[in-house]
């Protein structure tokens, strides 16, 4: 009779011990680094679907209090792809989370560029605002909305930009090269154009000038992320083509 009455008793309270777990609320903390294990300063950390959140001291270090255990948490740094993580689907241990995320970056690819004539035809159009506009669903995944760089005239006056001023290098075009060369840059919160490298190589001479043009591009409007001004990543395809 005994045995029935303490089963009886734990039929009774489990359903509200279950209730108590799931309405639990955590300390969660953790590191938000880039793949190469750097360390992100100021990475937004928010829970989604509400307004709480915070950022990534200098270290990379966060930590929010009073997080339900049913709660996503985002990861958001300008210029890395964001990601968001399941606190169901971490190891809990004594009322505390430990949840690390490592941000990949994001390079915006834009469309190829050449000097040949229907290049050298695209002209800045002054109607055409030179962003683009986000969707409004952009404002409901969660998620801070970021605004994109671009330059001053647009993606056509990027063109316009490049048909005028690219130069395709002598000895390979005698040499028949013809291709892209992936060249990454950084607009900076400045708007200045910094850390130009070659992605990907053509040819030696190619390569210099592709280096040449980024690096002597005009100042961009910079990304903007909670109205601040912040660097973005951008990957441009300089194409060298015979017409």
């Amino acid at each position: 009779m005994k045995s029935f009455f303490i089963i009886g008793l734990l039929a009774h309270l489990l359903p509200a011990t279950l209730l108590a777990q799931s309405d639990s609320l955590l300390l969660v903390r953790g590191k938000v680094s880039t793949s190469k294990g750097q360390p992100l300063t100021g990475a937004v950390v928010g829970v989604a679907n509400t307004t709480k959140g915070t950022t990534t001291d200098q270290n990379g270090f966060y930590l929010l209090s009073n997080i339900p255990k049913t709660a996503s948490l985002f990861f958001v740094y300008t210029g890395y792809k964001s990601t968001v993580k399941s606190l169901a689907d971490e190891k809990e241990s004594l009322d505390q989370l430990v949840v690390n995320a490592t941000l990949e970056l994001d390079r915006t690819l834009l469309p190829p560029m050449a000097a040949t004539a229907d290049y050298k035809a695209v002209k800045p159009n002054k109607l055409m605002p030179p962003r683009a506009t986000l969707p409004e669903s952009a404002t409901q995944t969660g998620v801070p909305v970021e605004q994109q760089a671009y330059f001053p005239t647009g993606v056509p006056g990027l063109m316009h930009y490049v048909a005028h001023n690219l130069k395709y290098p002598v000895q390979a075009r005698s040499a028949g090269v013809q291709g892209d060369v992936m060249v990454e840059f950084t607009v900076m919160p400045t708007g200045s154009i910094g850390h130009v490298t070659i992605s990907q190589g053509l040819h030696p001479a190619c390569d210099r000038e592709a280096l040449r043009l980024v690096q002597q591009m005009p100042p961009w409007e910079p990304a903007r992320h909670s109205g601040q001004p912040v660097a973005s990543v951008w990957l441009l395809p300089v194409r060298f083509a015979v017409e």
